[in-house]
């Protein structure tokens, strides 16, 4: 049995109660589980069931790998009969509820909300199931549950997180660790000064509730308070690595600490090896899992406290180099890159019995760094090899694979990006595997931002297009589209122009046919600002239900920073 209710559960305002027709047959027979799936929508004007009468709803049913199949769609009204789907037994069901409007039949919906998904089986107990149906290509408020007085729920951040990481987990949750708190007489949110103090507040946000849980057991939360570090999620644990911390004496200082988390049980521990931490501080780095179904982690660049020179030659330092840690076996290894940077983005992209990493623009001592360095990792005859600067393999080398890059490629002449985006999005079905580099400043003075979105191809090896965003976005919040008809676009939200100017607006990437058999890849504003203000050093991603999660940032004036606490979701086109 399959029940479907509207409800407004974050003003306690139910709509009235739809009743259903059968529902359509299925490929396979249906669970005699009862589902109810109760459709929430946002608790202002933004919600797309309100005053307009004229319109569609469509309810569809997801399976893994599959756009869904349409099962009905007809015009609603409240208290009108609709046609639900059976819904077959199998692993991650979801119902997707499309809304139209318009007197005629429509084509393109205005509104979506997804369920997360959920295992149904022959044994499965009652199943309810919460699409949250906001507007197409719009920001929306992320709300909790209400209180027990029935009041508006409390924002997700209990105080502004800036520089926080967040990654997805693989249950479909978010993980958010750290971040910082700005000082209100602060002008740059790029200077490790501008904040007070750093927390060790580890959370988990649910996407089916919509709700932030925070550790209270100091057992599942930072050994070391930090921000501007950075996450990666391996096979159980996730990699918690550097950032900024407070010294003895209050400062801020590049972090030598490594933590995991422990995906299952939440506990978050430390290194017991005699090397515990890395050899080097280093601020915002790039980290990757390096194997499936593995906790190794590749960890290169950031910014470090000692004097970094740009060429490892000359000596090494957070900036020039990498190190491979593993979640039970402690440090592994440590290489050189060919050019320190810091302040860049790095992005992994898949190989063969590996990867790469391209790190993409930022700065060191000599100033801009200009070039986009790629490094390869894999498993040769049982050995773990990493491109190094400063190694080759001789002809007889035992372990040397076909075309392996013992030396990191760099490719020159890059635009200036200091404090980029970069993605990489894979689409199987269009054929095309693009890594995006987005936006950065143009300058080491923070004068000015790029507006610039390159796009180079990986199996061609090079730079295919070039794109304009509307406005210049360093430090932009990205977010690739993770599940649901809109895949692959790309959230480019926020950002800075200059040291002291943010963006509260937002534009996204998408590729599509341009009818020729060829792909047209084009940029487009998003059609509402975020609603708490501009927002820089925030993070975001993508989440099982199509939507895109943002957390944290601050933004402000010329003279004064102010944190953001709201959490918002961002519905694709």
């Amino acid at each position: 049995m399959l029940t479907l209710r509207i409800n407004n559960l974050s003003r306690m305002v139910a709509l009235p109660a739809l009743a259903l027709l059968s529902a359509c047959t299925a490929t396979t027979t249906a669970p005699s589980t009862k589902i109810v799936v109760n459709v929430r929508v946002p608790a202002n004007d933004d919600n797309p069931l309100g005053t307009v009468d004229s319109r569609f709803i469509a309810l569809i049913a997801d399976f893994p790998g599959t756009d869904g199949k349409l099962f009905d769609i007809q015009r609603y009204q409240p208290g009108v009969q609709v046609k639900v789907p059976t819904v077959p037994f199998g692993p991650a069901r979801q119902i997707r509820v499309d809304v139209y409007k318009g007197e005629d039949q429509p084509t393109v919906p205005f509104a979506r909300g997804t369920s997360v998904p959920v295992d149904i089986y022959s044994t499965s107990a009652g199943v309810e199931l919460h699409p949250y149906v906001t507007r197409i290509n719009n920001f929306a408020a992320v709300f909790g549950e209400p209180g027990a007085d029935g009041a508006s729920p409390q924002t997700v951040l209990a105080s502004p997180q800036v520089g926080t990481g967040i990654a997805a987990l693989p249950n479909g949750k978010v993980l958010m660790v750290g971040g910082g708190v700005p000082k209100a007489s602060a002008k740059s949110p790029f200077d490790p000064a501008s904040y007070a103090s750093f927390t060790s507040t580890i959370g988990v946000y649910d996407p089916d509730s919509r709700s932030l849980v925070t550790a209270e057991d100091p057992a599942n939360q930072l050994a070391t308070p930090r921000a501007f570090h950075t996450i990666a999620v391996g096979q159980t644990v996730a990699a918690i690595v550097g950032g900024v911390e407070m010294d003895e004496q209050g400062k801020p200082r590049a972090s030598n600490k490594i933590e995991f988390y422990n995906v299952t049980t939440g506990e978050v521990t430390s290194p017991t090896q005699t090397e515990p931490n890395l050899h080097f501080g280093r601020i915002a780095p790039t980290v990757i899992q390096m194997f499936e179904h593995q906790d190794y982690f590749l960890i290169l660049g950031g910014k470090g406290n000692e004097d970094c020179p740009a060429n490892p030659h000359d000596g090494l330092c957070g900036g020039n180099t990498w190190e491979i840690w593993h979640a039970t076996g402690g440090f592994k290894a440590m290489g050189q890159l060919s050019t320190a940077r810091w302040h860049h983005a790095g992005v992994r992209v898949p190989g063969p019995d590996g990867g790469f990493v391209m790190l993409v623009g930022g700065e060191n001592t000599q100033g801009a760094v200009k070039t986009m360095e790629v490094v390869q990792f894999t498993v040769a005859n049982g050995s773990v090899l990493v491109s190094d600067s400063l190694t080759n393999c001789p002809a007889d080398c035992p372990a040397k694979p076909a075309g392996f890059l013992w030396n990191p490629v760099s490719y020159t002449d890059q635009p200036v990006r200091i404090w980029p985006a970069a993605l990489f999005v894979a689409n199987a079905a269009m054929q095309y595997y693009h890594v995006y580099m987005i936006g950065g400043f143009s300058d080491v003075d923070h004068k000015a931002a790029a507006k610039s979105v390159d796009v180079f191809d990986i199996v061609q090896s090079q730079i295919i297009a070039s794109k304009q965003m509307a406005s210049g976005r360093a430090a932009p919040i990205v977010a690739a589209v993770a599940a649901g008809p809109s895949a692959g676009q790309v959230l480019i939200a926020g950002g800075s122009s200059t040291d002291t100017n943010h963006w509260n607006s937002g534009e996204f990437l998408h590729v599509d046919s341009d009818g020729n058999g060829g792909l047209a890849i084009n940029i487009d504003k998003i059609e509402n600002l975020m609603g708490d203000g501009d927002r820089t050093l925030g993070a975001a991603t993508g989440l099982s239900t199509g939507h895109v999660l943002i957390l944290g940032g601050t933004g402000g004036t010329a003279t004064s920073l102010t944190g953001r606490t709201d959490a918002l979701l961002w519905n694709p086109y």
